[in-house]
């Protein structure tokens, strides 16, 4: 005498839907993936942005180009990235991570917008030094701190 199992209908997904099959949804999980991999190379260019910055504080380089807003792009990526994956996911880490983000992009925006200003203001942002000119006066400040630890 064989007794036969219950099997609840959930266990097996069914192969058709509402909106699209089983095939679609495996195409959709693919782009998902895409997706993930495009929001970590995301975070690649944001590390590589803060790093050129810090290396120009570093080395005393700085004066405010256009280059600066490059901060802003991986942001703003980031911001939307997070702030959707909030709203789908209905998850509060994900809403305080947007949060942060939402933080740090307006200090990078404001920062860079009150940077623009000034320069455009002054006349060094339109009319400023040549590249040949900026480079000049760094090998000049260079050669001056070697003559500086020399005495």
């Amino acid at each position: 005498m064989r007794i036969a199992q219950y099997k609840p209908q959930s266990v097996n997904p069914p192969t058709y839907g509402t909106f699209w099959r089983q095939e679609t949804a495996q195409g959709l999980d693919g782009a998902g993936l895409l997706i993930a991999l495009l929001l970590g190379f995301d975070y690649l260019w944001g590390c590589l942005a803060v790093i050129g910055v810090i290396d120009v504080f570093i080395k005393r380089q700085y004066s405010y180009s256009l280059t600066w807003w490059s901060l802003v792009f991986p942001t703003v990526t980031l911001t939307s990235a997070w702030l959707e994956l909030g709203f789908s996911m209905d998850s509060p880490t994900f809403r305080s991570l947007t949060a942060a983000m939402m933080v740090i992009l307006t200090i990078f925006y404001l920062g860079n917008l009150g940077f623009t200003i000034c320069g455009t203001l002054d006349g060094s942002f339109i009319f400023g030094q040549s590249q040949l000119e900026i480079e000049e006066g760094l090998t000049k400040k260079a050669q001056d701190e070697q003559k500086d630890r020399q005495v």
